[in-house]
């Protein structure tokens, strides 16, 4: 279970998970595969519609910057600083590869949930031990 720093990455993810209780804001079937089976109490920590409706738009609006990128740089490699258990390399198409770059304990739980292919990979990196 992921804790301190790692542990905030639930927000966004149960954000994208309960979207569709909202409208058509972004479908996530990652996201909500990952809260039904991830073991996290979500139910610990107190819970607004609203931040759940911002985390879905925010979400949503980068993807769509993401995908205007690739559309005007067709092929591009992406890579994704601080991914969490986000699935925008699945919502997203059109890079040559992707990498999603978090800390190792998230990397970890990602593993469980993403496969590495020949276009997608994950990499564990822990900037503040840099320099």
């Amino acid at each position: 279970m992921l804790k301190g720093v790692s542990e905030t990455l639930y927000i966004p993810l149960y954000g994208r998970a309960s979207a569709r209780k909202y409208g058509n804001i972004i479908e996530d079937p990652m996201a909500e595969r990952i809260v039904r089976e991830s073991g996290y109490d979500f139910d610990k920590n107190t819970r607004s519609r609203f931040l759940d409706i911002y985390m879905a738009i925010r979400a949503a609006a980068i993807d769509r910057l993401v995908a205007g990128f690739l559309e005007r740089n067709p092929g591009a490699l992406v890579v994704h600083m601080g991914c969490g258990l986000d699935s925008r390399a699945l919502r997203v198409k059109g890079a040559s590869m992707w990498v999603d770059v978090d800390l190792p304990e998230v990397i970890r739980s990602r593993a469980a949930f993403y496969k590495e292919n020949d276009g997608y990979c994950m990499l564990s990196a822990d900037v503040r031990q840099l320099g």
